[in-house]
């Protein structure tokens, strides 16, 4: 069953499961450019292993992995060759001040062959690339890839939450985003914005000069997941209107949850 909103459903990210979402939409993401891909190149998913706060709730789905020192069995003193012995100090068990969730992202890598060059790295932002700590790092895995390995870059931002992709111009006013670097045009980078209220666009996947873009259609993906994963049945739709909505636009959001309910 299709969403009842004609572009991003923000409720997907208010009382979803992000990290279900962000799996599946780059899984499919795969699928469908292997299926566009010209001859030579191959879309793959790559994975990352992540840590990030236990009390960060803007990270759904996550495993809770038990941290902590724990001492080992008592021991007596260890005898020596002199017949004395050597005094072992008894440790404390104590509990590091934080805890972290070990959570595994995925992204799209679209490669050369038969040299197996890495051309265009496709990333789906989560909640962790918008907000420090995590943010730091995934800035500073976007310049690495631009700037020292030369690799083009397609960065879909379909969260109202956290920080934006910083560009020297000011973004134009919309609640999606879409970037597209090409590096060799840079400094420049193309920028695809549209609000709540419209339908996902299709945006260029780029390869190597003199190979033409690969089109992806976010509006498939995204209805893919929603379908695919029962998100009709799942998500809350007799909560308020997530938070981020504009205020001209949360009557609208309103009446469209108020349908899906029914």
């Amino acid at each position: 069953m299709p969403s009842p909103f004609p572009g991003m459903d923000p409720y997907i990210e208010a009382y979803g499961d992000w990290l279900d979402f962000h799996n599946r939409f780059t899984t499919y993401c795969c699928d469908l450019l292997n299926d566009r891909l010209p001859e030579g190149y191959a879309a793959s998913v790559a994975t990352q292993l992540k840590l990030v706060h236990a009390e960060d709730d803007t990270v759904e789905g996550r495993m809770r992995p038990d941290l902590g020192i724990h001492a080992g069995p008592v021991r007596g003193p260890s005898p020596t060759r002199g017949g004395g012995s050597i005094a072992t100090l008894e440790p404390r068990t104590l509990t590091l001040p934080v805890d972290y969730d070990e959570i595994r992202e995925s992204s799209v890598q679209i490669l050369r062959y038969p040299d197996r060059r890495l051309v265009t790295h496709l990333e789906l932002l989560s909640p962790t690339n918008k907000r420090n700590p995590g943010r730091g790092e995934y800035l500073a895995k976007h310049t690495a890839f631009i700037h020292q390995q030369k690799v083009n870059m397609v960065e879909i931002d379909l969260l109202l939450a956290g920080e934006r992709l910083e560009t020297v111009e000011p973004l134009p006013a919309a609640d999606y985003y879409a970037f597209v670097t090409r590096v060799h045009r840079l400094p420049n980078v193309d920028v695809y914005a549209w609000s709540v209220r419209h339908a996902l666009p299709s945006i260029p996947v780029p390869l190597l000069p003199p190979d033409a873009d690969v089109p992806i259609d976010l509006a498939l993906l995204v209805n893919q997941v929603y379908d695919r994963g029962r998100y009709r049945q799942l998500l809350a739709y007799d909560k308020a209107p997530p938070r981020g909505i504009a205020e001209a636009d949360r009557a609208w959001v309103n009446d469209l949850a108020t349908a899906a309910r029914r």
